[in-house]
């Protein structure tokens, strides 16, 4: 399941892989889906102007990274929410890999 925003982008950037990833939905869906909403989601909120490369935020990033790995949302979402004091204690842009580092401990402590 995909915010919308992460919708909106998906459909923007053409990520056929992104809609598959949703339960029910295969190739042929996914390459439907992009051809049928491609104009009408609009861009992703906060996105930079065309032709300028989409960035997320830290949480996106890391929340993306750990269901990857196989985590449930849930756990991915508590992850997250453990190590966001620790990023908003960093100087600048936070370190999305130290991050994921701490968040891998944190779920590793909770089995």
């Amino acid at each position: 399941m995909h915010t919308p925003d992460a919708l909106r982008r998906a459909v923007a950037s053409g990520d056929e892989k992104a809609l598959m990833a949703v339960p029910g939905i295969g190739k042929k869906g996914a390459q439907k889906l992009l051809l049928e909403f491609k104009d009408r989601l609009g861009a992703p909120v906060g996105s930079p102007a065309v032709g300028a490369p989409v960035t997320s935020g830290w949480r996106d990033q890391l929340h993306a990274a750990l269901i990857g790995l196989g985590y449930a949302t849930r756990e991915a979402d508590e992850a997250v929410s453990a190590v966001a004091p620790q990023a908003e204690a960093a100087e600048g842009a936070p370190q999305v890999g130290q991050l994921l580092k701490a968040a891998l401990q944190t779920l590793n402590r909770a089995r």
